[in-house]
């Protein structure tokens, strides 16, 4: 969407596993609900085991962001 925001509220958070079990890289997956204008998201393994789990986060725009920095905020994988 071209824009950051600031964390303004989060509906539930929940710790499934602790980091110090990873072994390896963590991703974010992320996944907009535009009809609730939040966002839910998991921190996950490469095998898929979530670690984190967040549902309705939802932010506050800080600012725009410019257009030759959009790329870098996008999955790289």
């Amino acid at each position: 969407q071209g824009r950051m925001g600031l964390p303004r509220y989060i509906e539930s958070v929940r710790v499934s596993r602790t980091l110090d079990i990873a072994g390896g890289p963590l991703y974010a997956v992320v996944t907009p609900h535009p009809d609730r204008d939040c966002f839910d998201a998991e921190v996950v393994d490469a095998d898929g085991r979530c670690y984190v789990s967040l549902a309705g986060y939802r932010t506050i725009p800080f600012a725009e962001v410019p257009n030759d920095l959009r790329p870098s905020l996008h999955a790289t994988a």
